[in-house]
């Protein structure tokens, strides 16, 4: 039901205001969500339980694909910041693109992870994604970010589909 009507909400106002309204409501000093430096983040409205929530920039930007690099290394580091306050040890970050985004804003899903990355490195940018020296329309994708508080590494994957 929350699913149609964030593509109900999504497909009668213009995205930016859209937008507008959600940073702005998530500002509010009642509403459940805290203000970052760049960003807001509050709980998934679909799974208000558990360990899954939503980071959106305070700037628009219509997907991660979209996101000029300085912009996306302030929300890298909002992250960052979110995730250390939240105390988990592990965190999976994804950022879906195309087909796959639900709402015509960027937005990050972060969820608490049980488990420790496979692998990971000190890797950053995050939230850069470059596709233009790849051949074909983007239909969809996701980033995924597999986090480890710990010792500070990411195991940073990217799926694309072509059209």
């Amino acid at each position: 039901m929350a699913l149609s009507v964030t593509r109900l909400v999504g497909s009668l106002l213009p995205a930016r205001l859209y937008h507008r309204l959600v940073v702005g409501l998530a500002r509010l000093p009642f509403a459940p969500a805290r203000a970052l430096t760049h960003s807001v983040v509050f709980r998934h409205p679909l799974h208000p339980r558990g360990g899954h929530y939503l980071l959106v920039p305070a700037t628009y930007a219509p997907s991660v694909l979209d996101l000029p690099r300085p912009d996306a290394q302030r929300l890298e580091e909002d992250a960052r910041a979110w995730l250390a306050s939240m105390g988990w040890g592990f965190a999976l970050i994804v950022v879906n693109f195309g087909a796959y985004q639900e709402t015509p804003f960027l937005h990050v899903h972060l969820l608490r992870s049980p488990e420790a990355p496979a692998s990971g490195s000190r890797a950053t940018d995050w939230f850069v994604v470059d596709l233009s020296d790849e051949g074909g329309a983007v239909e969809s994708g996701r980033r995924v970010v597999r986090y480890s508080a710990a010792d500070g590494t990411a195991n940073i994957t990217t799926e694309v589909n072509r059209a």
